[in-house]
């Protein structure tokens, strides 16, 4: 989640939100993704794990939870969610194979992609480096949560590459 963020307008619009659905076509969750190729969809393993069907938006904001589970909201682009193989739900903290991708059942075509960072990159980065994180999800936790379908954008400082937290398989940044 990126928490205190301000719109992003169009920054970042290969940014998405994507929902995810069962056999059955029930809403399960959402997450948020990074469109790295025409039909690519990068997201995490543990959201697209279990799932049947994606649908995508790229837009500054998206239907909200109560719209798709009423079914009368405008469809995003459909795709197929895949888990990276060895991603296991209930696999010990921490799970490195936590990667997953929705490919999309129709090209999106854009100026600009994402691009994944090269191999060794975060083991080059120092402590306080300021990082762009942009995503849908909470924008506020205090007095009340607020959690609206928008796409925000917020700084981020980095605090360690080594988090005793998950033995030292992820980056500590700030809120």
């Amino acid at each position: 989640s990126v928490l205190y963020g301000k719109p992003d307008g169009n920054n970042h619009p290969y940014v998405g939100i994507v929902r995810f659905f069962d056999d059955e076509g029930t809403y399960l969750w959402r997450c948020t993704g990074t469109l790295i190729a025409p039909t690519v969809f990068l997201t995490a393993g543990h959201c697209a794990f279990g799932t049947a069907s994606a649908e995508v938006w790229f837009s500054e904001t998206a239907p909200t939870t109560a719209e798709v589970r009423s079914g009368n909201y405008t469809r995003g682009i459909t795709g197929t969610p895949y888990a990276h193989p060895e991603y296991d739900d209930f696999a010990t903290f921490p799970n490195t194979s936590d990667v997953g991708i929705v490919v999309l059942d129709k090209p999106v075509k854009m100026k600009t992609y994402g691009q994944l960072p090269s191999v060794g990159l975060v083991e080059t980065l120092y402590k306080h480096t300021v990082f762009d994180i942009v995503g849908y999800g909470l924008q506020d936790v205090q007095p009340v949560e607020v959690g609206e379908i928008r796409r925000i954008a917020a700084k981020a400082k980095l605090i360690s590459i080594q988090s005793g937290y998950s033995a030292g398989f992820n980056l500590q940044l700030s809120s």
